[in-house]
Parts: C-alpha cells; sequence; structure tokens
C-alpha cells in the first residue's frame, strides 16, 4: 500500500527541478517581442532554498535506502536536462519548465521500480 505514497511524492519532488533550473538558468524569451512574459521568474536564494526543502520533505515517507538513490539520479538527469537546454536553447522556457517536471517524476517512478527490485 506504498504506492499512493509513491505517487504523492513524486508528484511533489518532480516540481523541486523546475525551481533549480530558474534559479540557475535565464529566461530565454526576455526581450520586448515576446507575447508572454516568463513563466518562472527568479526569486531570491532563501525562496528558491524554501521551494527545495518544501519538495524534497515527501520523501521520509518512501525507504530509506531508496532517498539518496532518487536523489543522486535526480540531480544527475537535471544536470544533463540543464546543459542540453542552455545547448539548445540558452536556457529555459515554459515549456522547458514542464519538459523538465515530467522527465523528473517518470525517472522517479522508473528509478522505485529498479530499486524496489535489488534495494
Amino acid at each position: 500500500a506504498i504506492i499512493p505514497f509513491v505517487i504523492i511524492v513524486a508528484h511533489a519532488f518532480s516540481r523541486v527541478f523546475p525551481v533549480l533550473m530558474i534559479h540557475f538558468s535565464n529566461y530565454v524569451r526576455a526581450d520586448e517581442t515576446s507575447k508572454i512574459k516568463p513563466i518562472g521568474k527568479k526569486h531570491s536564494l532563501a525562496t528558491s532554498i524554501i521551494g527545495v526543502i518544501i519538495g524534497t520533505i515527501p520523501l521520509i515517507f518512501l525507504p530509506l535506502p531508496f532517498i539518496p538513490v532518487v536523489i543522486l539520479v535526480s540531480l544527475l538527469v537535471f544536470l544533463y536536462f540543464r546543459w542540453y537546454v542552455h545547448k539548445i536553447l540558452g536556457g529555459y522556457t515554459g515549456d522547458v519548465l514542464g519538459a523538465l517536471q515530467q522527465i523528473i517524476e517518470v525517472r522517479f517512478y522508473v528509478t522505485y521500480i529498479i530499486c524496489t527490485r535489488f534495494l
């Protein structure tokens, strides 16, 4: 009966990484010709830290051996995705933030399935 917790935790935890993307990257379309304003605006370091803490607290509901694995894998996926997006676009857009969240959430489920087989 841990599956509902996995779904809730994955949902919350996956939102940490768009916060990190916003904090460590620049919005690509900051010019006046853009029809929309930035989806995510850069905030203070304190605000970003609070967002990361709130998004990671739900991890306490999962088995302890899984927590460091999911954090490490998520960080690696984030770093690669950020590098790739910067190479192609030079920063982030709203679509990039949404894609990052979805990639991290799906990767969370895959990592959980793999870990339940081996840990």
